[in-house]
């Protein structure tokens, strides 16, 4: 938790259980391995044109793939967002449907948290 310099007073074990499970079970390597062949390219995209695109992936999957919850989280137009998932589906050449390839994608997200990548 403290590696997220998490702000909540009270935090579950449940909350960190994936974060605990990869930091304690994957090298550090390997880790940044996967992250780079997995979403690398949005990482790179969104430090060379200073864009979130990233935490656009972030708020897809933290609202089930609900692109209008998705955009009101995020205080942004809902056309705005969708054009940002398209640009995620062109960088990751996805269109995001595979359940192996989600489950990969969201696995590298936990994993730019863990490296601490934002």
């Amino acid at each position: 938790m403290q590696r997220f310099k998490d702000i909540r007073i009270i935090s579950h074990f449940e909350d960190y259980a994936v974060y605990h499970f990869l930091d304690f079970n994957i090298k550090p390597a390997e880790m940044e391995e996967f992250f780079h062949n997995t979403i690398g390219v949005i990482h790179h995209h969104d430090q060379t044109f200073n864009t979130n695109i990233i935490s656009t992936l972030e708020y897809y999957f933290m609202h089930n793939q609900n692109v209008t919850e998705a955009a009101k989280a995020m205080f942004i137009h809902r056309n705005t967002f969708i054009y940002r998932v398209d640009k995620i589906k062109e960088l990751l050449n996805s269109n995001l449907k595979n359940a192996d390839e989600l489950f990969q994608i969201q696995l590298a997200l936990n994993l730019y948290r863990l490296l601490n990548k934002g």
